[in-house]
């Protein structure tokens, strides 16, 4: 999660993030304020310039990540179970939320993967999966112009790909068309 996630709940009320909250639980850290770099103080990660909300992340039970310029904790990881939770406590999507943004694309990336890699990805456009008992489903977004594009899939083996909402049947590890600022519904059988 990133900030300003936590901030507020349903009723605008702020979450409690204190020691023994869920969210402390979570995360492994209780947060001690916000701030808002930017404006009238600047906070810098990895020597870049942060804009938006930041967090004062005050850790329990969780690894420090990166920290901020100042020498704080910006980023943490927490076990969780069999699994983790991760907290950046900057306004990460914003941060990438423009294409052409790669500096802080592998900065999400190295925090929020550490070790792993994605099992897919799709060069030239953004991708998400949905998996499902007969058939995972990929959604290709373009944002730009129209492109041809591919999904890599590492470790999935599919029968056939086609396109959910068309039923055109896609070329397997080869290249497809997204229209301008469009995407795709790709549905990938077992």
């Amino acid at each position: 999660m990133d900030l300003p996630g936590a901030y507020y709940d349903e009723q605008a009320v702020l979450v409690p993030t204190g020691k023994g909250s869920a969210f402390e639980q979570l995360f492994g850290v209780s947060l001690s304020d916000y701030q808002y770099s930017g404006v009238n103080r600047i906070w810098t990660l990895e020597n870049e310039k942060l804009k938006g909300f930041t967090a004062d992340l005050l850790p329990t039970s969780a690894q420090i990540l990166a920290r901020y310029g100042n020498g704080n904790p910006a980023v943490v990881g927490n076990i969780v179970g069999k699994g983790s939770a991760v907290l950046l406590g900057y306004e990460a999507a914003i941060s990438c939320f423009k294409p052409g943004q790669n500096t802080w694309e592998q900065k999400f990336i190295k925090y929020v993967l550490g070790e792993n890699t994605s099992p897919y990805s799709c060069t030239n456009a953004l991708v998400y999966k949905l998996g499902g008992k007969t058939a995972d489903h990929y959604f290709v977004l373009n944002d730009g112009e129209k492109i041809q594009t591919k999904i890599d899939f590492k470790n999935y083996t599919y029968k056939k790909l086609s396109d959910a909402v068309t039923g055109e049947v896609l070329p397997v590890n080869k290249e497809f068309s997204v229209n301008a600022f469009d995407g795709r519904w790709v549905r990938a059988e077992k």
